[in-house]
């Protein structure tokens, strides 16, 4: 859909410089040129992990001079145009770039990479890293469904140290999410009524679930029962740190970090969005 958008841009007198990203890291490289070019508005077309790209570009520019960035969803799961109410019809992206207003959200941070929606320690980082490795055949829902399926055979809680806002808990982790927005992966409601301009992080965390509990807790983040079950915690904080003997799988924005420990903040107040202005 993009040729018949920067139709559009041109025809209001709008340059559109562009780059097709060919490689990892390529949008990530380019939204960082514009920024440094004087853009004043970075848009990034494509899924998530295009947008996670994007905005690591523009947090590597300094404050004063970072542009806004507008997001045009293209990939499967769109959880950040979601949270944010994004467009995805041509005609109310090309109005959105054109009369679009700016917002301002916090911005997470994981071990130095920055993300806008969720990021995962333990379970859901094992099922991130096995998708991102897998070859895309039968589609991403298809992927997601078999990378779970194998986690959910081979994962083990392992004894970890959680630290919230400086207050310890030891327990056998089996997921941690931190959340700026109230969506993540394929439509999980994972922290419902989480903003992403409060200046804090929703943790969502769940200790030692055997394979029914997860399986359980799993289905109900469709619709954000999962915080009912008895063995799943939810806490605001500003900062979280995830230390274990075991090397746990890491995720943010649906990208695979890696395994390790994990030290997770809130950045607030850290970039400006464009979204639609809303009709009176």
């Amino acid at each position: 859909m993009w040729p018949a958008i920067r139709h559009s841009l041109v025809a209001a007198g709008i340059d559109v410089p562009e780059t097709i990203a060919q490689r990892p890291g390529e949008a990530g490289e380019a939204a960082e040129r514009a920024a440094r070019d004087g853009a004043e508005i970075v848009v990034a077309i494509g899924g998530d992990g295009t947008m996670n790209e994007a905005l690591n570009g523009l947090m590597r520019v300094p404050a004063a001079t970072r542009p806004a960035l507008a997001f045009v969803p293209g990939g499967t799961a769109n959880i950040f145009a979601r949270a944010l109410g994004l467009p995805t019809a041509p005609p109310d992206v090309v109005r959105l770039l054109l009369t679009g207003i700016r917002r301002r959200i916090d911005v997470g941070q994981v071990n130095g990479h920055f993300y806008a929606t969720v990021a995962g320690v333990g379970f859901d980082g094992e099922l991130v890293g096995r998708a991102c490795r897998w070859p895309r055949i039968g589609g991403s829902k298809t992927i997601h469904l078999a990378a779970f399926l194998a986690t959910l055979a081979t994962y083990r809680s392992p004894v970890a140290r959680v630290v919230l806002d400086g207050h310890r808990r030891d327990m056998n982790l089996t997921f941690l999410s931190a959340a700026n927005t109230d969506w993540y992966g394929g439509g999980l409601h994972i922290a419902p009524g989480a903003l992403p301009d409060d200046g804090r992080l929703d943790v969502v965390y769940t200790q030692d679930l055997t394979r029914i509990d997860t399986v359980a807790v799993a289905l109900r983040t469709f619709s954000g029962r999962h915080l009912q079950h008895y063995k799943v915690t939810r806490e605001v904080v500003q900062d979280v740190r995830v230390e274990s003997d075991v090397p746990l799988g890491i995720h943010a924005d649906g990208e695979w970090l890696g395994r390790g420990q994990a030290t997770i903040r809130i950045v607030p107040k850290a970039l400006d969005v464009v979204i639609l202005r809303r009709e009176p």
